[in-house]
């Protein structure tokens, strides 16, 4: 028997094909529903205007989590995305006063269509109206006057690889040296001609070398552009 098509994942199906113009293809691949369910989904959403079918029988007995239980989960998610499941389990005991396997947490969470992934880290530092009024600012200059400098370094672990493959229920181990090596900095200067500035050395980028870097590198490659146009002129 095919697993039941849950409200949440019908109001995915129906957001993906009317508000995000998605093909049916792609909306199969993403609920991980057959094409026929997909069609079914969508076609009592356009007869009935209801994204349950209003003359089927439910199934199954009635879940534990509740649409108000279901929004909990949704905005404490929202708020901390990297909490586990047993913390998710807890809260939901204090919060809601409701008893929740692990595993029914687990099935929920997909049926909502919320998956586990790597976080990506936003600053808490953000401000968007100091970026607005830092992008008028340098709108005055012109292009031209811009130079970009960053810094990055490379050691022995660098190339090191986060993760890896191993049997289920094994560690994934690979031996390497914990010693990080010889570090090797790089020192670009940017513009929109280019890198026009770069310095490759050991070690690394101090308040001193960066002072030496302004006026032994980038300065007197400016002043040779500089010199260069004059006498093209």
């Amino acid at each position: 028997m095919a697993p039941q098509v849950s409200l949440e994942l019908r109001e995915l199906i129906v957001a993906w094909r009317h508000e995000l113009n998605m093909s049916i293809g792609d909306i199969v691949r993403l609920s991980n529903r057959c094409d026929k369910t997909v069609r079914n989904v969508l076609k009592a959403h356009r007869d009935y205007n209801e994204f349950m079918h209003p003359f089927t029988q439910p199934r199954g007995r009635k879940r534990l989590l509740d649409r108000d239980d279901l929004n909990y989960l949704d905005a404490i998610l929202r708020a901390e995305p990297g909490l586990f499941l047993d913390e998710l389990q807890e809260k939901l005991r204090i919060v809601r006063n409701i008893e929740v396997s692990i595993s029914t947490l687990s099935r929920t969470l997909s049926r909502l269509a919320i998956t586990h992934k790597s976080i990506a880290k936003e600053a808490a530092e953000r401000n968007e109206h100091l970026r607005a009024t830092w992008q008028i600012a340098m709108a005055q200059y012109d292009p031209q006057q811009l130079v970009f400098i960053d810094e990055a370094g490379v050691d022995d672990q660098t190339n090191f690889r986060k993760n890896g493959w191993a049997p289920l229920g094994q560690t994934c181990v690979r031996r390497t040296s914990f010693l990080r090596g010889r570090k090797y900095s790089i020192l670009p200067a940017l513009s929109v001609d280019g890198i026009v500035a770069l310095d490759i050395f050991e070690g690394s980028v101090n308040r001193e070398y960066f002072l030496m870097f302004l006026r032994n590198h980038l300065v007197c490659a400016y002043l040779n552009i500089l010199l260069h146009q004059l006498i093209l002129s």
